[in-house]
């Protein structure tokens, strides 16, 4: 026979706060991963091809990097925002079935 579980309790409105925060933050990064190559051209400016080739190479990895965070972070945000309907249903489910109608 397995162990009871302990209670776990849920403030879904938190919860979906968070996810919805987090979604919104990453504009900045979305912004990188997009433009990277307009912010590269600027360092031709340099006049130094060595530095201008290390800036491109440099932004080109911080754009990617930035692109990850920003699928990762859209993706944990979607299933906080999904997790709260969630919680709010099944909360919404067991007060109709105790006959609480909360």
């Amino acid at each position: 026979m397995g162990r009871p579980m302990g209670r776990i309790e849920v403030d879904a409105g938190s919860l979906g706060a968070a996810g919805a925060k987090l979604t919104a933050s990453v504009a900045v990064a979305r912004e990188i991963n997009q433009h990277h190559k307009r912010l590269a051209a600027h360092a031709a400016h340099t006049g130094h091809p060595a530095a201008a080739d290390g800036i491109s190479r440099f932004l080109s990895a911080w754009g990617y990097g930035c692109g990850c965070l920003v699928g990762d972070a859209e993706a944990i945000g979607a299933a906080m925002t999904e997790a709260e309907g969630l919680y709010r249903s099944d909360e919404s489910l067991i007060s109709t079935a105790a006959g609480a109608n909360v």
